[in-house]
């Protein structure tokens, strides 16, 4: 049965750049801040930031609770608390959260266990996390013997945040990426039609960005040059005589 804890397995890639992604989205907030800052006193900011740091900085509950008892958690498992994590169902898996005594008993009524609220070493989230093998082994048979759709329908209606965790193939069929928009068709002239990832700014006031295709090499030479950087037509032939662009 699989349970969040990882003890043993070797440290997994993602699939995807994590440390690229965060640090991007760090380095935009930075030249947001640096942008107010030049507004407010009239000086610019280096803005330094480095993926290392961005990923030091999403682990921020494990470094705390590291510093505090110098015990780190298992892999896959909340620093502070249970049930929290990736769980099995018949047909998949799932993510629960309990965070809260209030969301603890809802959890325990949910899975019919009301008795477990006044279960001593269940008695608050850092116990349930020390005793979370026993804690795990009471929560699997309700979970195993539910769908994934019918183990978070309970849970939700109880409270209780959770959600199915999906794979790449659920995204088509998911309502909530259908009804935010977030894939988009493009017709590309090498690949055909392809799916991608739409924009997740949703702004009142901003219109829905069109749908292009991402520039060719070289597109956009002219209009950069000339718009934005001011050079005349000869200028830019001058460039390209020399093979500077």
């Amino acid at each position: 049965m699989y349970r969040p804890d990882r003890t043993g397995d070797r440290p997994t890639y993602l699939g995807f750049s994590l440390a690229d992604v965060e640090v991007g989205i760090l380095a935009a907030q930075g030249a947001l801040l640096a942008l107010l800052q030049r507004e407010r006193t009239g000086k610019g900011q280096k803005v330094d930031l480095s993926m290392y740091d961005a990923c030091l900085v999403l682990n921020e509950i494990s470094v705390a609770m590291y510093s505090v008892f110098r015990k780190k958690a298992p892999p896959g498992v909340h620093a502070v608390v249970a049930p929290f994590g990736v769980y099995q169902t018949a047909d998949g898996y799932i993510v629960i959260a309990v965070l809260g005594e209030r969301i603890w008993e809802r959890f325990c009524e949910a899975i019919g266990k009301p008795e477990l609220v006044g279960d001593e070493r269940f008695c608050h989230g850092m116990a349930r996390h020390a005793h979370g093998a026993a804690l795990n082994a009471l929560i699997e048979p309700w979970l195993v013997a539910r769908t994934r759709k019918e183990a978070v329908e309970c849970l939700v209606g109880h409270g209780v945040p959770a959600s199915r965790v999906n794979d790449v193939e659920d995204l088509f069929d998911c309502p909530h990426v259908a009804a935010r928009e977030m894939l988009i068709e493009l017709d590309d002239p090498v690949w055909g039609k392809v799916e991608v990832a739409g924009n997740p700014f949703k702004m009142t006031g901003v219109p829905e960005l069109p749908v292009v295709h991402p520039p060719r090499l070289g597109q956009h030479t002219e209009a950069v040059l000339a718009d934005w950087l001011g050079l005349e037509a000869s200028d830019v032939a001058s460039l390209r005589k020399r093979k500077v662009v």
